[in-house]
């Protein structure tokens, strides 16, 4: 059971110093076993709750266990380096109801280790009922025999080290040049060579067909694009408002020269009248304390413009486009100068006849003509009223009302 390096050490049943007996034990036995002529000391016990604990005294590399074989009952459990929170016990079995008890002890259980270690092993006895109904089992021990390293072993020989030495016709490499020639020349360099250029050259390929791909998706996008595109010229005005082009007729230019409007009579039949000392229709600027919401002069303008500007929507609506919506500017304000308040200084309305005292033919005519869109717009002016009059002003076409004529002392 040991070889040259590790030797037996048996320690008997007798060793009560290494091997810890509780409960009811018979220390004081012996066996005898005739057909050999072999004898010796044994400890039993028929206590069901008997045991036997043995700690290694030196690292052992196995241990076994020597008892007896019983004929009326033999069960025993082992526990090795127990650990009291989750004991592992292994059963053992000693019964053989062959034996006539002269025959000598044998090896109950044995385990070997790893590496020569120190372990703790509990043996107890169980109660067996295979042979008595009741329960019968006699433990029994004659000594625990340790294979333990032997200090006097010789060192162990050391084996020479392998050759290095290789055969002639060997796969590996030679310090030969010739030979190193040869290996290099059955390489195939021109294939490996051959293979890597290739393909890099299909790499290539693959990325321009991608690349040239890519672009040809593009340019056909751009082109469909550019052709469900409309022209700009013909599609409509996609603002808030609907589309409508401007008048063919050039805009209206103010004329400030009562003259000019006076040399016009059948454009218009309305006469602005003669300016009076001490007001200058140039100077009216919007008063934010008098007045906050009345719009200056200019503002006016702008108004006359947009006066024509409904006109000119106007014919370009019966030619099947919509209106444009113009929003009111309001009522015009016209405030006076600080220095200019007397009543002497204000500017009186026209006389009736001066108004409407014009012969009816020509009135007539200008009814029954059509005029141009151009000619309307360019003969619209605002006509200038008394500011302190509580006349209000014409929303629709932003200009404001003519007063009556003052009534006559």
């Amino acid at each position: 059971m040991s070889d040259s390096g590790f030797l037996n050490q048996t320690f008997d049943d007798r060793d009560t110093g290494n091997l810890r007996y509780q409960g009811f034990w018979f220390l004081t036995g012996s066996w005898n076993a005739t057909s050999v002529g072999l004898s010796g000391t044994l400890a039993s016990s028929n206590d069901p709750f008997a045991n036997v604990t043995f700690t290694f005294p030196v690292p052992a590399r196995a241990f076994y266990y020597f008892g007896m074989q019983r004929s009326q009952g033999g069960l025993y459990e082992i526990c090795i380096d127990c650990d009291p929170r989750n004991e592992i016990w292994l059963p053992i079995d000693a019964l053989n109801v062959t034996d006539n008890g002269q025959n000598p002890p044998v090896v109950l259980f044995s385990q070997t280790f790893k590496t020569p270690s120190i372990h703790e092993i509990i043996i107890r006895n169980s109660n067996d009922t295979r042979i008595v109904s009741s329960g019968n089992s006699q433990i029994t021990i004659d000594g625990i025999l340790l294979e333990v390293v032997n200090p006097n072993a010789p060192p162990p020989a050391t084996s020479p080290p392998p050759s290095t030495t290789l055969p002639p016709n060997s796969g590996l490499p030679s310090s030969d040049p010739s030979a190193i020639a040869r290996k290099a020349a059955e390489v195939p360099i021109g294939t490996i060579v051959g293979g890597v250029l290739g393909g890099i050259a299909l790499i290539s390929l693959l990325v321009l067909a991608v690349y040239w791909f890519n672009i040809s998706r593009r340019r056909a996008a751009r082109a469909r694009a550019n052709i469900e595109e409309p022209p700009s010229s013909t599609a409509p005005n996609p603002g808030r408002y609907p589309y409508n082009e401007p008048p063919s007729s050039p805009p209206m230019t103010q004329r400030g020269n009562s003259s000019d409007l006076n040399s016009t009579p059948q454009r218009s039949p309305f006469v602005i009248p003669p300016r009076k000392a001490g007001l200058n229709p140039t100077s009216w600027v919007e008063n934010t304390t008098l007045s906050p919401s009345r719009p200056s002069i200019s503002t006016a303008s702008m108004i006359s413009s947009s006066v024509s500007t409904d006109l000119s929507s106007s014919a370009s609506t019966s030619q099947g486009r919509r209106p444009r919506r113009e929003m009111d500017g309001g009522p015009l304000p016209l405030r006076l100068d600080e220095e200019a308040e007397d009543e002497d200084d204000q500017v009186l309305p026209p006389e009736y006849g001066q108004v409407f005292g014009r012969s009816r033919r020509n009135t007539r005519s200008a009814r029954n003509t059509t005029v141009p869109s151009s000619a309307a717009s360019a003969s619209l002016s605002p006509v200038r009223f008394n500011p302190t009059a509580s006349g209000p002003a014409d929303a629709t076409s932003g200009m404001a009302s003519p007063l009556p004529p003052p009534e006559k002392s």
